[in-house]
């Protein structure tokens, strides 16, 4: 029997003009687990957070939740997560 997997993002890029702030990110969360994001200011880490979310279109890649493809123009954050 397949799982779904929790999160799975794949080649996820955001820029700001020039300012390439995610450059192709892949990252996955393969069953339910407690997971910390850390890294030094200006890194990127609420950019990573705010596009995983969909509270920030993304310029390229694919966001997974639960095997649902999210579609940064129409799929709000409740709609993610079922409500």
């Amino acid at each position: 029997m397949l799982h779904a997997i929790p999160i799975s993002i794949q080649n996820l890029s955001k820029s700001f003009g020039k300012n390439i702030v995610l450059d192709n990110i892949n990252f996955i969360v393969e069953k339910p687990s407690i997971v910390s994001i850390v890294g030094n200011n200006g890194v990127g880490k609420t950019v990573f957070l705010h596009c995983m979310l969909n509270f920030m279109k993304y310029d390229c890649g694919e966001i997974r939740i639960f095997n649902r493809n999210i579609d940064p123009e129409f799929d709000s954050f409740e709609t993610i997560l079922g409500k």
